[in-house]
């Protein structure tokens, strides 16, 4: 029963304060935060125009926006896309189809199950 490995017994060498990443905020202070506060950038928004064109499924009892790649298009990948509090509105459905256009299989659970946060 012996074994071609051998036991490794020392801790893995941990990094020290100065050597490990720094994230640079919007101040440009660094400090040990991987993620920071929503910048202006992230506020704004882009309204698309149209009409979706993707089909509702229900998968394992949630309601699920499908949008396929055109025909010829398809890049083999799978892309699933997860509403903000807003739930699925127009918005959302052409921003799928978006990337469905640039190839991509998509589909988006509705798992606030058709609660939106207008509705509060």
């Amino acid at each position: 029963m012996g074994s071609s490995l051998s036991k490794n017994t020392q801790k893995p060498a941990q990094a020290t304060p100065s050597e490990k990443p720094q994230c640079q905020s919007r101040n440009s202070q660094s400090n040990n935060y991987l993620a920071k506060p929503s910048g202006l950038c992230c506020l704004k928004g882009t309204i698309h125009k149209g009409e979706s064109r993707g089909r509702w499924e229900n998968i394992a009892d949630v309601d699920t926006y499908i949008s396929t790649p055109t025909q010829g298009n398809a890049n083999g990948n799978v892309l699933l896309y997860f509403p903000d509090v807003w739930g699925m509105f127009p918005n959302g459905l052409l921003v799928m189809d978006a990337f469905a256009d640039a190839g991509y299989l998509v589909m988006g659970l509705d798992y606030f199950r058709g609660v939106l946060l207008s509705s509060f």
